[in-house]
């Protein structure tokens, strides 16, 4: 019994990692050290999902029609960002780094302080049943993707300041607790009105 409740879950993994097909579409790729191009997607969507992409699938590489006519896979070394609307809704997705690892991750908010979202499946001990869990990685562009982090609930100011120590004025803030766990949209929202791609320099 122990045995094949094994095999179920390892097959739930495998199903999960690869996504279900949700067709194509047109998005614009923008290839590393070449000019952006517009390419079809193959889009997974995610197994018990409203349609929406798989993202924790697409994490690795995403499926295109290449030129020979052949699907081939964007992977991490391939691209820097991809853009694409999928039933309505626009997607960004970003080639950058956490825990060590180069990723293509899903963007909730695109500026220069970016939240990505970092995907990762979980195994209860007890149950052995199999869950992906999402963590939000703050990434500053232009800068070293090394110093990406994870947005924690504990050790939150300590992490805050490190990873803000080239920017005085978000030091400042956090070290008054007026940016906390409990309000960081309007944290990276503050820092891109004063630093980000659109801000007045």
């Amino acid at each position: 019994m122990k045995k094949l409740v094994t095999i179920c879950v390892m097959a739930f993994v495998t199903l999960s990692m690869k996504g279900q097909d949700g067709g194509t579409t047109t998005a614009k790729v923008f290839w590393s050290g070449e000019e952006a191009k517009k390419e079809t997607l193959y889009i997974p969507i995610a197994d018990s999902d409203d349609g929406t992409p798989d993202y924790m699938a697409m994490q690795r590489g995403v499926e295109y029609l290449a030129p020979s006519g052949e699907k081939e896979t964007i992977g991490v070394g391939d691209a820097d960002r991809i853009e694409f609307e999928y039933r309505g809704e626009k997607y960004v997705f970003i080639v950058s780094s956490y825990d060590g690892k180069r990723l293509i991750m899903h963007a909730q908010i695109d500026d220069k302080l970016r939240i990505l979202e970092y995907y990762y499946t979980s195994r209860d001990s007890d149950t052995q049943i199999v869950s992906t869990v999402m963590s939000r990685v703050l990434s500053i562009e232009g800068e070293d993707q090394g110093k990406n982090t994870k947005i924690y609930m504990f050790g939150f100011k300590g992490a805050m300041k490190e990873f803000f120590s080239n920017y005085p004025d978000m030091v400042e803030k956090v070290k008054k607790k007026e940016y906390t766990y409990k309000n960081v949209h309007e944290m990276v929202a503050y820092f891109n009105a004063q630093h980000g791609n659109s801000a007045e320099h």
